[in-house]
């Protein structure tokens, strides 16, 4: 429908309503004005405002989409200090300046106390930047927030470090203040996270300050065994030594979380030391397979042992410790052997694999063997992977390799009651008693009611906030008044109970609570307890 303005006012207010909406637009968001709000240009224009749903930065208006206050949802967030802007709006400090979002203002909108202008004396607080009233904790004081902190830093940390560096356990607190980089002002040694603490700044160390910890020596240098800061020559350490840089070691290979193996080639997490007793510093890495200047087994990590110089897999006759020293099997006798023919190693013989087991089942356990090249020849437990007993419906060929039950037409069988047994563990009922399974005492693992002597079968009863409760059923006790074989069929351990052999009776001991003197091994109750 087409019409006539006729008046100069109303067309000039046409045009300016035009060039707003242009305006807008360009910009995407409805002028400059303070506003979480959506508006049609925001939306269409240049992706959504502060508080919408978002699941990348390139979706927010202020190209900032966060994770906020623990929630596990991201939302657009405005930019903090130092973050990317086109406008003030983009920014929590609401001030844009070439690009960068300023610092916010005393009373100033924040998240973090790194938001506030002049953070050092500011902290961040119900959202608002406020005055410091206290002064700024050192590292390793206990404390709650970033803004408590003089490295701005409050986290969780596995250890602390004294004055002169030394590093040791925290003081009382969930979280402590970080060490200083370097260049930052300082107190002390303690202070800087690496380094030392010279006329007042964290400085790099130099060769021969006296150290105390590994992270004293910067860069390439170590504090080592020798107490003083020095880089170690080329290709001079050996596996296990503290390192600063591949080409030190012999391996060349400097590496973190190293596992740490002993004598008996046994690894283990680190464990600490004098000077890191809870970090663990970088390490020389074991040879490999094939790699030369190997001094022993321990030298060559978890496969294979040291040959003549070099890490490799033992073969026949070699000697060896445990089994992945050899390419087969390490034998009892503590020398390589060749892998044994399928369901022809006993009990307590090293294994590699289940099928080479008579009871098919090859796991870790200990086997006693001489450390090799020892003189005079010094014999070790080790563990070690061993062929172990089977287990319910596992192969074998006599009793004594099942782990319970007995061996019937070479499976492990629990037998039943009645049947004929030489140990309580052959039973289902784990009770053998004149070499006939018996009916289950009590608080003895059954399924049914039938396998107990007090025909009672019941979950195992856990009280209220206990962690850790055993789903199985037992069998419940005789009752005081039931008949009974002996203690173990009437509560002996959680009541005072006992098996009255006088006439095969459950009746309670001295000072239990009693109605009547039958109930009463003494045959006396008196004022409600028996005598």
């Amino acid at each position: 429908m087409w019409f006539t303005l006729k008046s100069r006012w109303t067309q000039l207010a046409v045009l300016l309503l035009a060039a707003t909406s242009a305006l807008q637009a360009v910009v995407g968001t409805p002028l400059d004005f303070d506003t979480d709000a959506p508006s049609f240009a925001v939306e269409r224009a240049t992706g959504k405002y502060v508080g919408a749903t978002c699941s990348a930065n390139d979706e927010c208006f202020s190209k900032n989409c966060q994770l906020v206050n623990g929630t596990q949802k991201k939302t657009c967030q405005r930019q903090p200090f130092n973050g990317p802007c086109f406008q003030n709006n983009n920014c929590l400090s609401r001030k844009c300046s070439q690009g960068k979002c300023a610092a916010s203002p005393l009373n100033g909108e924040c998240n973090s106390v790194s938001d506030c202008a002049n953070a050092s004396s500011k902290v961040c607080s119900g959202g608002k930047c406020n005055a410091r009233t206290t002064a700024l904790l050192a590292p390793n004081s206990a404390c709650s927030a970033d803004g408590d902190c003089v490295s701005g830093h409050c986290e969780s940390l596995r250890s602390c470090f004294d004055s002169t560096g030394l590093e040791g356990s925290c003081s009382p607190g969930a979280l402590h203040c970080t060490r200083l980089p370097l260049g930052s002002t300082c107190a002390n040694d303690g202070d800087c996270a690496e380094g030392f603490c010279r006329s007042g700044v964290c400085s790099t160390s130099r060769t021969g300050d006296a150290c105390v910890s590994e992270t004293q020596c910067v860069g390439t240098s170590i504090c080592g065994t020798t107490g003083q800061c020095h880089t170690p020559s080329r290709r001079s350490l050996y596996p296990q030594d503290v390192c600063g840089s591949n080409t030190q070691c012999k391996s060349g290979r400097c590496v973190k979380d190293l596992l740490i193996t002993d004598q008996l080639d046994t690894a283990f997490p680190y464990a600490g030391t004098g000077r890191t007793p809870y970090t663990q510093p970088t390490m020389c890495d074991y040879f490999r397979l094939g790699e030369p200047l190997c001094r022993d087994y321990v030298d060559c990590g978890p496969t294979g042992t040291c040959i003549n110089g070099v890490c490799a897999l033992g073969a026949q006759y070699d000697p060896c410790l445990l089994n992945q020293h050899c390419a087969d099997i390490c034998g009892l006798d503590g020398f390589c052997i060749p892998q044994q023919p399928a369901g022809s190693i006993e009990v307590g013989d090293p294994c590699t694999a289940n099928s080479t087991c008579q009871t098919n089942r090859c796991e870790l356990g200990f086997i006693y063997r001489p450390l090799p090249n020892v003189q005079p020849v010094t014999y070790q437990y080790v563990q070690d992977t061993v062929c172990v007993k089977a287990r319910i419906d596992g192969p074998c060929q006599f009793d004594a390799q099942c782990e319970v039950g007995a061996c019937r037409n070479g499976v492990c069988t629990q037998l039943n009651i009645g049947d004929s047994c030489s140990s309580y563990n052959e039973c289902v009922t784990f009770r053998c008693t004149a070499g006939i399974c018996e009916l289950a005492s009590t608080h003895t693992y059954c399924s049914l009611s039938s396998q107990c002597y007090s025909n009672a079968c019941k979950p195992i009863y856990c009280a209220p906030g206990t962690p850790n409760c055993d789903p199985h059923t037992w069998c419940d006790p005789v009752p005081v008044l039931g008949t009974c074989r002996d203690d173990s069929d009437c509560d002996s351990v959680f009541d005072s109970v006992t098996c009255d052999l006088r006439d095969n009776t459950c009746r309670y001991r001295t000072n239990h609570a009693c109605s009547s003197g039958v109930e009463c091994l003494s045959g006396i109750c008196a004022a409600g307890k028996c005598s």
